[in-house]
C-alpha cells in the first residue's frame, strides 16, 4: 500500500520545519562525497585541503551560529577525510602552512584566530588522542 512508496529515509520534524537547517556538522558530512572528490581531482591535495581550511575560517566567522559549531564540523570535516589530521595540527598551532603564499592580510588572519579558538575543543581532543596513539 501506501507504505511501500514512501521513502527509505524520512527528515526529522526540525528539518522539515521552515526556517531551520540540519546542524552544520551533518550537512558537510551529507556533502562528503562531492567534497572529497573535489580535493582528489586537486594536483596538489594538501593545496587543496589548505583551501578548504582558508574557506572554513573565512565562513565560520562570517556567521556567529556557525562559529559556535566551528569544532563539530572541523570534526565533520575530519572524519569525512577530507583535512589530513597534521595539517589540522599544524592549522591549529596557528602556523601559516603555505597559506597565501605565507601571507595573510590582517583581516583574514583575525578571522583564522577566530576560528582556531572555536575549533580549539576538537583540536585538543585531536592532539590528545594522537599522544595517545603513539
Amino acid at each position: 500500500g501506501a507504505q511501500a512508496d514512501a521513502p527509505a529515509e524520512q527528515p526529522d520534524a526540525a528539518a522539515a520545519q521552515p526556517g531551520t537547517a540540519p546542524p552544520p556538522a551533518e550537512l558537510l558530512f551529507a556533502w562528503r562525497m562531492p567534497l572529497g572528490w573535489l580535493l582528489r581531482r586537486s594536483d596538489d591535495v594538501q593545496a587543496a585541503q589548505r583551501e578548504l581550511l582558508r574557506a572554513f575560517e573565512a565562513e565560520v566567522c562570517a556567521d556567529t551560529n556557525l562559529l559556535l559549531h566551528a569544532a563539530p564540523v572541523l570534526k565533520a570535516l575530519w572524519d569525512a577525510d577530507l583535512l589530513e589530521e597534521s595539517l589540522l595540527l599544524e592549522w591549529e598551532s596557528g602556523a601559516p602552512q603555505g597559506m597565501a603564499n605565507g601571507t595573510r592580510v590582517a583581516a583574514h588572519e583575525q578571522s583564522a584566530r577566530r576560528a582556531r579558538t572555536f575549533s580549539k575543543p576538537f583540536t585538543a581532543w585531536l592532539r590528545k588522542a594522537e599522544v595517545v596513539v603513539e
